[in-house]
């Protein structure tokens, strides 16, 4: 029978280490995704990486919607190409319980229909 190895000590260590340092990366993310990508700098300003948006151009205007409706055209394809099939396969299915009804033998006589009956209270 193998004896288990003695527990490791540094292990709650490492962990803790490794969790500070990913919290601290995260914080980081968080501030580049709020202020933007700059680099930072050490004096502690945040107004001095912060960065300003441009006005808007009629050409990027343009660009932009010019964008939006090719990415329309992209989803309308991509949702048809989608539900094609779906739409095949129905109407097959309804051709063919169609064809089954039509090829009923006609021998097949339901005879005389009931007469309808009434009480009388």
């Amino acid at each position: 029978m193998t004896k288990a190895p003695p527990p490791r000590t540094d292990l709650w260590r490492g962990r803790a280490q490794f969790t500070a340092r990913a919290c601290e990366i995260l914080s980081h993310v968080a501030y580049a995704l709020s202020y933007g990508f700059t680099s930072s700098s050490k004096s502690g300003a945040r107004g001095a990486n912060v960065r300003t948006a441009k006005p808007r151009t009629p050409g990027g205007a343009i660009g932009g919607f010019i964008g939006a409706i090719i990415m329309s055209l992209v989803a309308g394809v991509l949702v048809t190409v989608a539900v094609t099939p779906v739409v095949a396969i129905s109407g097959y299915a309804a051709s063919s319980a169609i064809s089954v009804f039509e090829n009923l033998p006609g021998h097949l006589n339901p005879g005389e229909l009931a007469e309808p009956s009434s009480t009388l209270a």
